[in-house]
C-alpha cells in the first residue's frame, strides 16, 4: 500500500512485493490477430465508436438525481469527457448523499449479471485525490502502525476509498449501456 500525498509505504510480504504478475505466454500469438483486427477495422472508426458509447452513458447518468437533489453517481474526470476514453469511474450515493462501498455494488451489479471492476485502479493518488484525503491524515495513519490492509485504512480514516468503472469498447452494445443505465435508476431514493 502506498500514499502519493505523502512519503509512505508499505510492501506486500516475503517474495511478492517483487512480483509484477506473470505474462501470459500462451496467449502472445493473439497479439499478432488482434494488431490484424485493428487493421482491418480502423483505429478510427473503434476510437469514434468509443467515444460515442461513452458519451451516451456519462450524459445518460451524470444528471440522475434523487428526490433529494443529491446525485445518484459521482462521475469523476472532466464534464466535457475530452480524451476520457472508454472508461467512466464512480461512486454511488444513497438519497441522504452517504457514498455506498464499491464492492457492495459489485455484488449488486453481479446479481444482474453486469460487469463492472472495482477498487483503487492502481492508482492511490487520483483515490486520495477523489476522495478528499488529507496528506495530515494519510500520514497519520501510515506513522502509528508496521502493516496496513485495505479495511483497516477506510475504517481508521472513515473514508471510503476505491471507485467503481465502467468500461466500453469495440463489443460493447448499446443495449449492454441501457441495462448499465437502468441499473443505476434502481438506486433513486434508497438509503443506505
Amino acid at each position: 500500500m502506498v500514499s502519493v500525498k505523502t512519503n509512505h509505504h508499505f510492501l506486500a510480504e516475503a517474495h511478492e512485493r517483487f512480483e509484477n504478475g506473470t505474462i501470459d505466454y500462451l496467449s502472445i500469438p493473439a497479439i499478432k490477430l488482434g494488431l490484424d483486427f485493428l487493421k482491418e477495422v480502423g483505429i478510427e472508426r473503434i476510437s469514434s465508436r468509443v467515444k460515442s458509447l461513452s458519451h451516451y452513458l456519462f450524459e445518460a447518468i451524470h444528471p440522475l438525481r434523487h428526490e433529494s437533489g443529491a446525485p445518484i453517481v459521482r462521475i469523476y474526470g472532466p464534464e466535457d469527457r475530452k480524451d476520457c476514453g472508454g472508461s467512466i469511474t464512480m461512486n454511488f450515493f444513497d438519497a441522504l448523499g452517504k457514498q455506498y462501498p464499491f464492492k457492495w455494488v459489485e455484488n449488486l451489479a453481479n446479481t444482474k449479471s453486469i460487469s463492472v471492476r472495482t477498487g483503487c485502479f492502481c492508482n492511490p493518488g487520483v483515490d486520495e485525490i477523489n476522495h478528499g484525503i488529507l496528506p495530515t491524515a494519510l500520514n497519520n495513519y501510515f506513522s502509528s502502525r508496521t502493516t496496513v490492509d485495505y479495511e483497516e485504512m477506510t475504517r481508521d480514516l472513515n473514508i471510503l476509498r476505491g471507485a467503481v468503472r465502467v468500461s466500453v469498447g469495440i463489443a460493447t452494445r448499446k443495449q449492454d449501456l441501457d441495462t448499465f443505465i437502468d441499473f443505476v435508476h434502481s438506486f433513486k431514493d434508497l438509503i443506505l
